[in-house]
């Protein structure tokens, strides 16, 4: 049986910014390195990435995209790029026409500051979590995406139930979480 290498990055003690230019689209990334499942702080950050950007009524599509109209579609907020070891926290999108990737970031950090200043409404949970119930049921309609689940929670954790648990601790999130976890990585 082959050892596993597990190779540890050094703490990252400042920005670190990059620019490439291309005859293109301007795009943003912003990232922070943050902990993976079943660190507990990993379903905290999943919320908060819902509450930015997933759907017409979260926080980037409303203030950036639909309000200020400084993206081109709403930014989106991620984590990645996969599960079994720490990763990236982050946030990506374009400006339009009349704005630059500054002024994108700058509407982005505005937001995530309201993250870190301000408790999420419970509206605001209840409809994320209300999403999330609805997407994790109509995953188990599906034979293929089951199997994906029990599988990719014993590759990541060496149990099969690791799913079910994280459901629940998805679900057990609260608003002081979030702006925890918006003050502890951001």
């Amino acid at each position: 049986v082959a050892h596993e290498v597990t190779i540890k990055e050094e703490p990252q003690t400042g920005e670190r910014r990059i620019e490439v230019e291309f005859k293109a689209e301007p795009q943003m990334i912003v990232g922070w390195h943050v902990p993976a499942a079943p660190h507990p702080d990993a379903y905290a950050l999943e919320i908060m990435a819902q509450v930015l950007s997933s759907g017409r009524t979260s926080r980037f599509y409303k203030s950036i995209f639909e309000q200020q109209q400084i993206s081109a579609g709403p930014p989106r907020a991620s984590i990645g790029p996969g599960n079994r070891y720490p990763g990236i926290f982050f946030v990506f999108g374009s400006p339009n026409g009349a704005h630059s990737n500054e002024d994108l970031e700058a509407a982005v950090y505005i937001e995530l500051e309201k993250l870190k200043t301000d408790v999420v409404a419970e509206r605001e949970m209840e409809r994320i979590f209300n999403n999330y119930k609805s997407r994790q049921l109509r995953k188990l309609r599906s034979n293929q995406w089951l199997a994906f689940s029990l599988s990719r929670g014993f590759t990541n954790t060496g149990d099969w139930s690791s799913s079910i648990r994280e459901y629940q601790r998805v679900l057990e999130v609260t608003p002081e979480d979030i702006k925890r976890v918006a003050n502890k990585y951001l």
